[in-house]
């Protein structure tokens, strides 16, 4: 009678893989910080084209549309005569959006300058009527350097265009995919 021998490497295997399903635990570990930053890298792009070139809000929606004399600004600037609000006319909104971090180990999306955030917040919010105050204001180049009086005067407010940096559903879907991948790469050994 010949005897079947069994052998097996499963606890060594089940070990490995509990493992790496706990380094997910620590939410200030390194594989969790990998899979988030992995995640984000992923996405900014995809939110600069809708915002920057497609021009699209959260919603997926067209964000508005330009003026009139301010499309004769932008072809001024070399922007391009669409009358399709894409939220960049320097280009310094669009170079500085992208990953901040947070506390610990976490990662958001959004400004590093400041000037940037509020551009953006304005943009979205619009602004509030104010009051401008007597002042001086200083103008021209170097040797032609003036000051002039600035009248007070009111300020009109602006209409803001609504909500467009939230994340789209495709978006926050692709994020989960994103992490899922990473998850099931690691659970494979190739993270």
């Amino acid at each position: 009678i010949a005897m079947i021998a069994y052998s097996s490497n499963l606890s060594s295997v089940v070990s490995t893989i509990l493992g790496r399903l706990k380094s997910l635990q620590l939410q200030d570990g390194p594989t969790v910080d990998k899979m988030v930053r992995t995640a984000a890298f992923d996405v900014i792009p995809k939110i600069k084209k809708r915002i920057h070139v497609d021009g699209l809000n959260s919603d997926e929606q067209q964000i508005g549309t330009y003026s009139n004399s301010y499309i004769k600004y932008r072809q001024k600037n070399k922007r391009g005569g669409s009358s399709k609000v894409i939220f960049s006319l320097t280009r310094q909104m669009e170079n500085d959006f992208g990953i901040v971090s947070g506390k610990g180990n976490s990662y958001g999306l959004g400004f590093k300058n400041e000037l940037n955030a509020n551009k953006a917040k304005w943009l979205q919010e619009g602004s509030k009527p104010s009051r401008v105050k007597e002042h001086t204001r200083v103008i021209g180049k170097k040797k032609e350097r003036r000051e002039i009086k600035v009248k007070a005067h009111e300020r009109k407010g602006t209409k803001g265009f609504g909500v467009v940096y939230e994340l789209t559903k495709k978006e926050k879907e692709g994020i989960n995919y994103s992490m899922e991948f990473f998850i099931k790469n690691l659970l494979e050994g190739n993270q």
